[in-house]
């Protein structure tokens, strides 16, 4: 697990108040109880922490699992360092 992952990970554990062991990255968002109002204050604390930014919505909406939102916010920041 990169270290980001593990960052992210933590982060949605503690959002969702989950044991970190509970959360995987293929853990659905679903099953941690995120609904589209908290994915946006999620997503806007991840741009800050990061400090990246995105115009689309529908790339967040896009979000299924753990996973996408680690791939996301490194692209992001892969980006940001080109």
């Amino acid at each position: 697990m990169t270290q980001l992952s593990d960052e992210i990970i933590h982060y949605i554990a503690s959002y969702s108040d989950r044991d970190v062991a509970e959360v995987e990255g293929d853990t659905s968002i679903d099953d941690l109880g995120i609904h589209s109002l908290e994915m946006t204050e999620i997503v806007l604390d991840l741009e800050e922490r990061y400090g990246v930014e995105t115009d689309s919505i529908d790339l967040w909406r896009s979000f299924r699992t753990v996973n996408d939102i680690i791939h996301a916010v490194g692209e992001l920041l892969s980006a940001k360092a080109a």
